[in-house]
Protein backbone atom coordinates (compact mmCIF):
# COMPACT_ATOMS: atom_id res chain seq x y z
CA UNK A 1 0.00 0.00 0.00
CA UNK A 2 2.75 2.28 0.71
CA UNK A 3 4.43 1.79 -2.59
CA UNK A 4 1.12 2.66 -4.53
CA UNK A 5 0.97 5.69 -2.23
CA UNK A 6 4.55 7.20 -3.21
CA UNK A 7 4.23 5.96 -7.11
CA UNK A 8 0.52 8.03 -6.86
CA UNK A 9 2.08 11.14 -4.96
CA UNK A 10 5.37 10.83 -7.55
CA UNK A 11 2.60 10.86 -10.73
CA UNK A 12 0.55 13.64 -8.89
CA UNK A 13 3.72 15.52 -8.33
CA UNK A 14 4.80 14.87 -12.16
CA UNK A 15 1.28 15.72 -13.74
CA UNK A 16 1.03 19.03 -12.19
CA UNK A 17 3.56 22.08 -13.77
CA UNK A 18 6.41 23.24 -12.68
CA UNK A 19 6.15 26.95 -13.89
CA UNK A 20 5.03 28.43 -10.45
CA UNK A 21 8.47 26.54 -9.19
CA UNK A 22 11.13 27.59 -11.91
CA UNK A 23 9.67 30.98 -11.80
CA UNK A 24 9.96 31.46 -7.66
CA UNK A 25 13.65 29.84 -8.76
CA UNK A 26 14.55 32.65 -11.51
CA UNK A 27 13.29 35.35 -9.12
CA UNK A 28 15.23 34.51 -6.10
CA UNK A 29 18.26 34.11 -8.22
CA UNK A 30 17.44 37.75 -9.78
CA UNK A 31 16.50 38.95 -6.19
CA UNK A 32 19.99 37.64 -4.74
CA UNK A 33 21.93 39.50 -8.25
CA UNK A 34 20.24 42.74 -7.48
CA UNK A 35 20.98 42.06 -3.49
CA UNK A 36 24.55 41.90 -4.22
CA UNK A 37 25.24 44.35 -6.70
CA UNK A 38 23.38 47.19 -4.20
CA UNK A 39 25.64 45.78 -2.00
CA UNK A 40 28.81 46.03 -3.91
CA UNK A 41 27.50 49.49 -4.85
CA UNK A 42 26.77 50.55 -1.19
CA UNK A 43 30.44 49.29 -0.14
CA UNK A 44 32.30 51.11 -2.74
CA UNK A 45 29.92 54.64 -1.65
CA UNK A 46 31.08 53.85 1.84
CA UNK A 47 34.75 53.84 0.71
CA UNK A 48 34.45 57.09 -0.90
CA UNK A 49 32.98 58.61 1.91
CA UNK A 50 35.37 57.65 4.22
CA UNK A 51 38.20 58.92 1.80
CA UNK A 52 35.97 62.26 1.81
CA UNK A 53 35.95 62.20 5.22
CA UNK A 54 39.46 61.91 6.20
CA UNK A 55 40.18 64.66 3.44
CA UNK A 56 37.82 67.09 4.94
CA UNK A 57 39.06 66.59 8.26
CA UNK A 58 42.88 66.91 6.52
CA UNK A 59 41.18 70.66 5.32
CA UNK A 60 40.03 71.39 8.47
CA UNK A 61 43.09 71.04 10.30
CA UNK A 62 45.42 72.80 7.32
CA UNK A 63 42.40 75.83 7.68
CA UNK A 64 42.72 76.53 11.43
CA UNK A 65 46.78 76.60 10.49
CA UNK A 66 45.97 78.75 8.10
CA UNK A 67 43.97 81.24 10.70
CA UNK A 68 46.04 81.07 13.23
CA UNK A 69 48.95 82.34 11.07
CA UNK A 70 46.66 85.07 9.58
CA UNK A 71 45.87 86.04 12.94
CA UNK A 72 49.76 86.10 14.24
CA UNK A 73 50.21 88.47 10.70
CA UNK A 74 47.22 90.89 11.90
CA UNK A 75 48.93 91.45 15.55
CA UNK A 76 52.67 91.59 14.23
CA UNK A 77 51.25 94.56 11.90
CA UNK A 78 49.18 96.09 14.29
CA UNK A 79 52.20 95.85 16.83
CA UNK A 80 54.60 97.58 13.71
CA UNK A 81 51.72 100.04 12.69
CA UNK A 82 51.74 101.41 16.60
CA UNK A 83 55.56 101.34 16.64
CA UNK A 84 55.30 103.72 13.76
CA UNK A 85 53.30 105.84 15.06
CA UNK A 86 54.86 105.79 18.57
CA UNK A 87 58.35 106.56 16.36
CA UNK A 88 56.33 109.81 14.68
CA UNK A 89 54.25 110.93 17.51
CA UNK A 90 56.41 113.74 18.50
CA UNK A 91 56.25 115.50 14.63
CA UNK A 92 52.77 115.70 14.65
CA UNK A 93 52.73 116.08 11.39
CA UNK A 94 51.94 112.64 9.89
CA UNK A 95 49.05 112.53 12.35
CA UNK A 96 46.98 112.29 8.61
CA UNK A 97 48.82 109.64 6.82
CA UNK A 98 48.71 107.19 10.26
CA UNK A 99 44.58 108.17 10.43
CA UNK A 100 44.35 106.69 7.00
CA UNK A 101 46.29 103.95 7.18
CA UNK A 102 44.34 103.01 10.69
CA UNK A 103 41.27 103.03 8.56
CA UNK A 104 42.43 101.17 5.69
CA UNK A 105 43.66 98.68 8.42
CA UNK A 106 40.06 98.52 10.06
CA UNK A 107 38.44 98.41 6.74
CA UNK A 108 40.83 95.60 6.03
CA UNK A 109 39.99 93.14 9.09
Amino acid sequence: VKRNKAKAQCAILKSEDSQPLRTARITAGAAERKAKKAAKAAKAAAEVAATAKVASEEAAVKAEEAMDAADAAVAELTSQLEAAKAACAGDGSEEGTFWWMDQEFEEAL
